[in-house]
Formats: C-alpha cells, sequence, structure tokens
C-alpha cells in the first residue's frame, strides 16, 4: 500500500527504528555530529517499566560526552549518599542472609578509573533525559505511534514504509538502523537469525506499589533486595518514591502464563505482609543467550536487543545496546562526513559482535545462580539448623554472586584489537577478567582514563574527532602530524599529556585514540606513514603490505 494523499514523504540521512535507550542514544551520537537523523517508535506513551535500571561506568562516560551528566544525575530518584547494598533475604519482612556492595554501582567521584560513576534509576527516566536532548538539537527528531513496515535498499540508500494514525509514508534515507527490540521487525525483514539458547524459563518483571514497606522492613536501605524462600523466592528493589517498588520473580511450578499467576498474591507473600499492595504493570521475559548472525546488510544495521539477548544479571543488556550505538554512530557520521571509508562501516559487526558473545556468556553465567535457585528446606527456621542453613547459602552468594554486582572488567576491558581498522600489535592482547581491570594502551582497548590536575577529566580533553595523545611533545612531530590530518581531511585533535600519571598509563610517546574513546594506534615516533595510518583507521583500504609497516612496534 503506498503513501495515502495526506501523507508526506520525508528525507534524512539516518532512520532509526525503535524509540526505545539505544535508538535514542544512536539519534544522540549522530546529531551530536550534525547527522540528520529521525527515530520512529510504534508505542505512544511509555510509562514505568521494570527493566533497566542502570547506567554503568562505561554508558555514564558516553553521557559525558554528550553534556547531558547533570542531566542525568538529576533525574536520579535516590539521594546522593543511598547506600548501594545488594541484601539477600528470605522475605523483605523476614531474615537477612548476608550483603555487599555493589562493586560496579558506585555513585561517588574520584575513581581514577572513569570519569563518571554509574547511575542508578528507571528506563523512564533515562529515556526523557535522552529525549529531552532530541528535542533541542535541529539535527534529531521523534515521531511516535509510527511502526516500520517494510524497507527496500539499494546503491544510494533505503527507502522505508512507516505507518501510522495519519496513514502511511515514504521515508528515503541514506541508512536504515533496527533498535528495535527483540522482536525486530528490521531484523526479520533483513532475513537474520538469532543464534545461540532459546532458553526455557518464564520470568515476571512487574512494578508495584508496596505503602509502608520502607518504613516497616528492618534490612535497610539497598538497591536490590534478593528474597529467597520456597514458595515466593523474588527480587525487588526501589523504584520511585512513594514505595513504588520493581518486582521480579520465576515462580515455582509456574507454567509461564501471566494469567495463571496471581501476582498480588505472590507479591504479598515475597514481601511477608499485605500492606495494600497494587501491582502497576506485569510482562513476562523469556531467559535467552543469543546473538545475530549479521549486524549489517549494505546500509541496513542492528543495534541494541535486536541483535543481542541474555539474562539482566550484570545489568549489561541497554548499557551494551549504548555502546553499539556509539560505534555505529561515529562511524556513519565519518562517511556521511567524507573522511570514513566503508571498511569503517564493516568494522561495526567486527567489534560489537565479539563484545556481544562474551556479554551474553557472562549473563547466562550469573543467572544460573539467581536467588530461586538457591533455595534450602528450612531456610526460615527460627533454630540452630536454620541458622546453619542460612550461613551456608551466604557464603554461597559472597563466593558466586558478586560476579554479578562487580564486573568492571567486563564492562570496561573490550578491546578491539583484531578490527579491521585498529593497528596491528605484536603480543597478545591484554587478557580478559570479569573483576579485575587493567588499563591498557593496547591497540583496541580503551584509553586510560585519569584524572587532570585542574580537576577534569583527561576523556573532558577527547572531544568528537580522533585525539592524537603526546608525551613530550615535539612542536615539528605535532605539526607534522596535524598537517597530514589536514590534507586527508582527517578530523584530529591533539593533547599533549604533562601529568606524571600520564608516563605510568601512557607508556608510548604517541596514542591515536578514536571518538569512542578506543586506540587505534600507538607508538614512540611517527609512522613510516601517517597519511596511510589515517586512512587505515578512517576504514579507507589498505593493501596488506602497508598495514604490516603500520603494524611495526617502534622501540621502547
Amino acid at each position: 500500500m503506498g503513501p495515502t494523499a495526506a501523507a508526506r514523504d520525508t528525507d534524512t540521512d539516518v532512520l532509526i527504528a525503535g524509540g526505545g535507550p539505544v535508538g535514542l542514544a544512536l539519534a544522540i551520537e549522530l546529531a551530536w555530529r550534525g547527522v540528520r537523523c529521525l527515530v520512529v517508535e510504534q508505542l505512544q506513551h511509555k510509562g514505568l517499566q521494570a527493566r533497566a535500571k542502570m547506567l554503568n561506568v562505561r554508558a555514564m562516560a558516553n553521557v559525558r560526552r554528550w553534556g547531558l551528566a547533570h542531566e542525568m544525575r538529576q533525574a536520579i530518584p535516590m539521594t546522593a549518599d543511598y547506600p548501594t547494598h545488594v541484601v539477600y533475604a528470605t522475605r523483605m519482612l523476614g531474615i537477612e542472609i548476608t550483603r555487599f556492595e555493589n562493586v560496579l554501582f558506585c555513585h561517588a567521584y574520584g575513581d581514577e578509573r572513569f570519569p563518571e560513576p554509574s547511575a542508578w534509576l528507571p528506563q523512564a527516566r533515562i529515556e526523557q533525559v535522552f529525549r529531552g536532548y532530541i528535542e533541542r538539537t535541529a539535527h534529531a527528531q521523534i515521531q511516535t505511534g509510527q511502526r516500520l513496515e517494510r524497507f527496500e535498499q539499494d546503491a544510494d540508500g533505503v527507502t522505508s514504509t512507516v505507518s501510522g494514525p495519519e496513514g502511511v509514508v515514504q521515508i528515503r534515507s541514506r541508512y536504515l538502523v533496527g533498535a528495535d527490540g527483540a522482536r525486530s521487525t528490521v531484523r526479520e525483514l533483513m532475513g537474520i537469525s538469532m543464534q545461540g539458547s532459546q532458553g526455557q524459563e518464564t520470568n515476571v518483571n512487574a512494578v508495584i506499589r508496596v505503602p509502608g514497606l520502607t518504613a516497616r522492613h528492618r534490612l535497610g536501605p539497598a538497591i536490590i533486595y534478593n528474597l529467597v524462600n520456597a514458595d515466593a523466592p523474588a527480587g525487588i528493589g526501589p523504584l520511585e518514591p512513594g514505595d513504588v517498588w520493581f518486582f521480579n520473580c520465576h515462580p515455582p511450578n509456574w507454567d509461564g502464563a501471566l494469567g495463571n499467576l496471581d501476582l498480588t498474591d505472590y507479591a504479598k507473600r515475597a514481601i511477608g505482609a499485605d500492606l495494600g499492595l497494587s501491582v502497576l504493570t506485569a510482562s513476562t521475559w523469556t531467559s535467552r543467550a543469543l546473538v545475530a548472525s549479521h549486524h549489517r546488510t549494505g546500509r541496513v544495521f542492528l543495534a541494541g536487543d535486536s541483535c543481542h539477548l541474555h539474562p539482566p544479571t550484570g545489568g549489561f543488556g541497554m548499557n551494551l545496546g549504548i555502546g553499539d550505538a556509539v560505534n555505529l554512530g561515529w562511524k556513519i557520521a565519518a562517511v556521511l562526513q567524507g573522511w570514513g571509508g566503508d571498511d569503517l562501516l564493516g568494522s561495526y559487526e567486527s567489534e560489537r559482535k565479539p563484545v556481544h558473545q562474551h556479554v551474553v556468556a557472562e549473563a547466562s553465567a550469573n543467572y544460573a545462580s539467581i536467588a530461586s535457585k538457591l533455595v534450602a528446606d528450612g531456610i526460615e527456621d527460627l533454630t540452630p539448623k536454620g541458622d546453619a542453613i542460612r550461613a551456608a547459602i551466604a557464603a554461597v552468594v559472597q563466593k558466586t554472586k558478586k560476579r554479578e554486582f562487580g564486573p568492571i572488567g567486563v564492562v570496561l576491558g573490550e578491546c578491539y584489537a583484531a578490527s579491521s581498522v585498529i593497528a596491528r600489535e605484536e603480543g597478545a592482547p591484554p587478557v580478559r577478567h570479569y573483576m579485575n581491570y587493567a588499563p591498557s594502551t593496547y591497540a583496541g582497548s580503551l584509553a586510560p582514563h585519569y584524572w587532570l590536575e585542574d580537576g577534569s577529566s583527561l576523556y573532558d580533553h577527547f572531544g568528537p574527532a580522533f585525539s592524537l595523545l603526546v608525551r613530550n611533545p615535539e612542536a615539528s612531530e605535532c605539526q607534522k602530524f596535524a598537517a597530514v590530518a589536514r590534507q586527508e581531511g582527517f578530523p584530529l585533535h591533539i593533547v599533549e599529556l604533562s601529568e606524571a600519571r600520564a608516563a605510568t598509563l601512557y607508556d608510548r610517546r604517541l596514542t591515536l585514540v578514536r571518538p569512542d574513546n578506543h586506540v587505534a594506534w600507538r607508538g614512540n615516533d611517527l609512522p613510516t606513514s601517517i597519511a596511510d595510518l589515517l586512512r587505515y583507521v578512517a576504514g579507507q583500504h589498505l593493501a596488506a603490505p602497508t598495514r604490516v609497516s603500520l603494524a611495526r612496534q617502534d622501540s621502547t
């Protein structure tokens, strides 16, 4: 069906299907770079959701890049001194089993490894901040109540058919990105399959109001309470002021149909009292561990849940999708602005897919020890035997669950060393560990962060372009590199590193950092051909011998 008489065709640089956090983040990344984009979202209104609740330190670093960190922190419903505890108890009004600090959710400034601490806030508030940016910029728009139905692509662009309350329109764009979630229409139209484990367990995500619960329970403030008992195991935590809580569970002996579960009664049992509890929203999800077979077909790309699905354990989902948006956004902008080559677009899948596979495996490992699987007979008994059972479960939790709440190595340790637009190095890249993160300038790694003597973040000095970080700078060296960049039309900003801390983190005199803060190349001397290096990292195809020359290690 073609456009109605009242419909008006639209053109844009990038059409984004899906107006969740990932689609909005991509729109921000593009608009921040002056690229026109349009987000179409089929839902007209979004209420409270018991889904993503944390922007981790990597996502917040990108929020800071966009100038939104302060606004995002203003949206956090908790006070700045709210504890970051994870508590295990039999019920909310029951017996505490154990507790520990959520290492990944640190809301205090000062950690050398990143410029922004995590932010714990509901997805609805995150989207509100992101939409506010889009509403203020001249380069991006969002249209709700609009559904992408189909698309056709050719050598110059993509023509998409979008339906809405006013009829059907054709939207012409240079590129199309599907950020339309687990049931992605874009992925289906691309004919791309998801590979991995489909999973079997159905879980409930809900938002509940429990008047007086904050004052009534004796477990103290925490961001998550995992409730371990035989009949109503669950997870619960504060979501909004006024005793509004998120609530998730995998009820024992349940067939997975929401209509066959008395969720109000179940939540009352998990809490341990009635307290006038009411269910505000509820939905189901199934544990899956899937990654798309491909992330790109021509001018069409996938990002976020449309190309990777995994359990929520570890809080990776939305944050991983925001990483997709940043990686893809700056590359599309580079191509549209004329200095990026098609190899740059091809590197999106080769860089992000291994990250997706790694994170999916990590989240799945964490899911294997969820609270509902820790239950033991007698766990609630007020007897020496009950004490012993709780102590045994506490030991298991302390040994296994800290991995879920402290995977800083997973969050900051991603390395694109095998990418076709990252200079090759001798030797193996840094070893990844889920809880340990050792900053490195090995090509492909995240550029090490530190605080400058004036109190600013090193990342604040990078900007949206490539940055050449120089220790012990020689004027002629910097001038030569900058002159070649200008000749190539390659955006470059030179940052001189003078602090003593720089020498311990940046072990080569010259470090070329990409717009997404990953190291593209490093050396103690200028490369044999600066122009070849810049073309290479910009995704302009180079022959193998030239690539070898770029990979040569300079003397230390």
